[in-house]
């Protein structure tokens, strides 16, 4: 039985991928019919930041996960009321980003994927229309953070799947933050290509 476990935010949730519900649960479905000795669980969570992880992470040790994969960050770079101040610094993002990575091999965890984080229609989530705390999404904060991932990534050797470039922005018509439908089988179909199972 090979375990795999989906970690992140609204995006690992499948937000607005209201025909299949997201890259997670496709590649759930895609075991329950090729493959019934793989387990997936889709442990997100709208909203989370890389700090409600780490403390979280219990739910996913108890599993026994022989693959982690983590689709986190863009919450962590938004601002909430003026937008200035990231909900997550920089500094503590690195920290709980390698915090992850130190749990995840503790865990004897087989392989680690994170995805990077994709891009917004800034006019459009600043403020984000649906927050009650008037969150602000900026691709230039998000860039600097998936910059940061994608570093971190490679210095603890991790794999880093790159996603920015599988969005379309007319893809991000529907809130200017959370991507369609396929957006979602894209990435399902590059995660079940990097998983080694």
């Amino acid at each position: 039985m090979a375990v795999i476990c989906v970690f992140g935010d609204s995006f690992a949730v499948g937000a607005s991928d209201h025909k299949k519900g997201g890259w997670a649960d496709q590649l759930k479905i895609h075991f329950l019919k090729t493959n019934d000795e793989v387990v997936v669980y889709n442990l997100g969570i709208h909203g989370n930041i890389t700090n409600d992880l780490v403390a979280r992470f219990g739910e996913i040790k108890t599993r026994n996960p022989d693959i982690i994969i983590f689709q986190i960050g863009i919450n962590d770079s938004s601002c909430r009321n003026n937008g200035k101040n990231p909900r997550t610094t920089l500094e503590q993002f690195e920290k709980n980003i390698i915090k992850l990575i130190s749990l995840s091999k503790k865990a004897k965890t087989k392989q680690i994927i994170f995805l990077g984080i994709s891009r917004v229609i800034d006019s459009m989530v600043q403020p984000y229309l649906y927050s009650p705390n008037k969150t602000h999404f900026s691709n230039l904060r998000i860039e600097t953070y998936d910059s940061l991932l994608q570093k971190l990534c490679k210095k603890n050797k991790v794999q880093y799947l790159e996603t920015a470039s599988l969005l379309s922005q007319s893809e991000l018509k529907y809130d200017g933050l959370h991507p369609g439908p396929k957006y979602h089988k894209r990435v399902y179909e590059k995660v079940k290509h990097l998983l080694s199972l």
